[in-house]
C-alpha cells in the first residue's frame, strides 16, 4: 500500500523538487549576475580611474610644465587650459577603446556625451593630486 501510494505520488513530489531547485537556481543565477556586474563595473572604473591617473600625469610633467614656463606669470591662460583638457579627454579615450567607452555608457546609463563630462570631471579632479604629488 505505501509503495502504491509512492509511485503515485512520485511524480508529482519530482515535479515539486524540480521546481523548487529550478526557482532556487534562478534565484542564485540573478544574484550571481548582479555581483558579476558589479565587479565587472569596479573593475572597469579602477582601470579608468588609473589611466586618468597616468594621463594626467603625463599631461602635467610634459605640456603643463612647458606652456607654465613660456608663460610671463607662471600661469596658464584659459585658452591653454582648455587646449590641456581636451587632450588630456582625447587621450583617456583612445587608452580606453571604443568598446570600452561603449561598456562604461551601458553600465552607467549614460550617453556619450554624458561620459566626456564624467571623464572631464574625473580629469579636473585629478589635476591638484597630481600637482602635489609632482612638487
Amino acid at each position: 500500500m505505501l509503495n502504491d501510494l509512492l509511485r503515485a505520488a512520485a511524480p508529482s513530489i519530482a515535479t515539486l523538487v524540480g521546481t523548487l531547485l529550478s526557482t532556487a537556481l534562478g534565484f542564485l543565477i540573478r544574484k550571481l549576475h548582479k555581483k558579476t556586474k558589479s565587479d565587472y563595473l569596479s573593475e572597469l572604473l579602477y582601470r579608468l580611474e588609473d589611466t586618468i591617473r597616468s594621463v594626467t600625469r603625463e599631461m602635467q610633467q610634459t605640456v603643463v610644465d612647458a606652456l607654465k614656463k613660456r608663460s610671463a606669470d607662471g600661469k596658464l591662460d584659459v585658452a591653454d587650459a582648455l587646449a590641456i583638457r581636451n587632450e588630456a579627454l582625447a587621450k583617456v579615450k583612445s587608452y580606453v577603446g571604443p568598446k570600452g567607452l561603449a561598456e562604461l555608457a551601458k553600465l552607467l546609463g549614460l550617453n556619450e556625451k554624458l561620459v566626456d563630462s564624467y571623464l572631464i570631471t574625473l580629469i579636473e579632479a585629478n589635476v591638484p593630486k597630481v600637482s602635489a604629488q609632482l612638487r
